[in-house]
């Protein structure tokens, strides 16, 4: 009779450990599948900000370049003004210069964005 206890006893405490284990199975089922929806979710949420970034950095690429060719004009026109004498030529000069500063800060700012998006490794 002992011998038949003996297995009765090993037998149930086998099957709690099988039951345990269903059950750490079936634990780590449920958060493996919740872990690949969430990365599936991230997944798309990087490709769409992927997008949105490229189109951005396209966009400031397009601004950026207007505001060389706006530079340029600044130039030009106070290489004018310069010739011009007089006070009203000088007043001119002075407002044309704090804009060229204004679109150089701007166009800094600009350029420096497209690196940083650049250096995210999204092309420009």
């Amino acid at each position: 009779m002992k011998a038949t206890n003996f297995w009765q006893a090993l037998y149930v405490k086998a099957e709690k450990n099988v039951k345990e284990l269903n059950l750490s199975v079936d634990i780590m089922k449920r958060e493996s599948a919740k872990l690949l929806e969430r990365s599936a979710l991230a997944e798309k949420d990087m490709k769409r900000g992927r997008n949105e970034l490229v189109n951005a950095g396209s966009d400031i690429q397009r601004l950026a370049k207007s505001v060389y060719k706006i530079e340029s004009q600044a130039t030009d026109l106070m290489d004018g003004l310069r010739q011009i004498p007089g006070r009203e030529a000088l007043k001119l000069r002075a407002e044309v210069g704090t804009m060229a500063s204004l679109i150089q800060q701007q166009r800094s700012a600009l350029d420096k964005k497209i690196l940083k998006i650049s250096e995210l490794g999204v092309s420009v």
